[in-house]
């Protein structure tokens, strides 16, 4: 295990920078043999070659049977962001991915390249829920994953997104997102283009994998630290509203909100508060997407007491709503006891008691 993970940490820091990147569907024993052509010859169009070659139909059904699994789950559309549910945005994709798959094996590299390149960005940004993979923006790192690490799909990212604002009729061997979908570069369409968005298309869902894998290991955790809440949690109470419902509108952020209910004490697990959130926000209101507030007012009851007028903005179906909520805000301790400001403490709200009322004498909006 120790030489598949050293094979491909060294795989990615020989090529990520030419727009490949190691995954599962790629045999490690090409991956090694890629490095030794570059080491030998320094010639990464001898690697490009070699390592296109390798993306064929056997590579890429073994990447779409993993994902088919779960086409026919129709509890897929219900389970919880934590765990499975990335699935999902390879299967709501998956025929564009056969397309492309029908068109690379005819060798129709100038249809097949946009769209893949659409399918890696738009996957992204189900998961991510706020950017695509071609963003300024997109955080790409996850703790212990490889192809998440600084020398991962980071790298290939900024490859792919380099500006290209002159048209070039010239032939690439980079999948330059700007300059394929932008029409800047016009002589795009080759096998070693395509295979590259396959390399990424197959990393992202190890990507996929690794970021809910952190999300596990913080729901599992015994209990939350005073460490946590500090890391976590502003002392800034309207920074604490902004940051919850910030998490509320990205759906895949829920288990972030373990760090302001108020309810658990801290000889609940992790996993029990997310229990206790999940009821709220994924069965009581699974319906219910948040998509915008707006504070309207603040209320310093006490120095430690602060309650928040919130204006939300939600869909239930396909009906849109708004309504007013009251958030109260209390400065506790880590048993939920309150202390000054200035002491060990952190802004807590009772989601329990705020979110019910979500749905009842909302105003509908058209």
């Amino acid at each position: 295990m120790n030489n598949i993970v050293l094979i491909k940490e060294e795989f990615n820091k020989n090529f990520t920078k030419y727009a490949w990147i190691s995954n599962n569907f790629i045999d490690n024993s090409h991956l090694l043999k890629a490095i030794d052509i570059f080491q030998k010859e320094n010639d990464i169009s001898k690697v490009d070659e070699y390592l296109s070659s390798q993306y064929s139909r056997v590579s890429i059904e073994k990447f779409i049977s993993n994902i088919k699994v779960f086409e026919k789950m129709k509890t897929l559309e219900n389970l919880p962001e934590i765990g499975t549910l990335f699935y999902k945005y390879y299967v709501d994709r998956l025929p564009l991915i056969q397309v492309s798959k029908k068109e690379y094996l005819k060798k129709n590299y100038i249809c097949c390249i946009p769209i893949l390149l659409s399918i890696i960005d738009g996957i992204v940004n189900d998961i991510d829920k706020a950017t695509g993979f071609f963003s300024e923006q997109i955080d790409l790192v996850i703790a212990d994953s490889i192809v998440g690490n600084e020398q991962g799909l980071k790298i290939v990212k900024e490859e792919m997104y380099k500006g290209r604002s002159n048209t070039n009729k010239e032939r690439i061997t980079i999948p330059y997102r700007n300059g394929i979908l932008h029409g800047r570069d016009l002589n795009y369409g080759n096998k070693i283009v395509a295979s590259k968005c396959w390399s990424v298309l197959f990393a992202l869902l190890e990507w996929a994998r690794d970021n809910n894998s952190t999300k596990f290991d913080m729901e599992e955790k015994s209990e939350i630290t005073q460490n946590d809440l500090d890391n976590e949690v502003s002392k800034n109470p309207k920074e604490v509203i902004e940051s919850i419902l910030s998490y509320l509108i990205n759906g895949n952020k829920y288990h972030k909100l373990i760090y302001y209910d108020k309810t658990p004490s801290k000889l609940d697990t992790n996993k029990k508060r997310m229990g206790a959130i999940k009821k709220y926000f994924e069965n009581d209101f699974q319906n219910i997407k948040i998509s915008n507030f707006n504070i309207l007012n603040e209320f310093e009851m006490k120095e430690n007491i602060v309650s928040f007028e919130i204006e939300i903005k939600y869909t239930n179906h396909e009906d849109t709503f708004l309504k007013n909520l009251n958030f109260l805000f209390e400065y506790l301790d880590i048993d939920n006891q309150f202390v000054e400001l200035n002491q060990n403490g952190s802004w807590k709200t009772d989601f329990a008691c705020t979110f019910p009322s979500l749905p009842f004498n909302a105003k509908k909006l058209g």
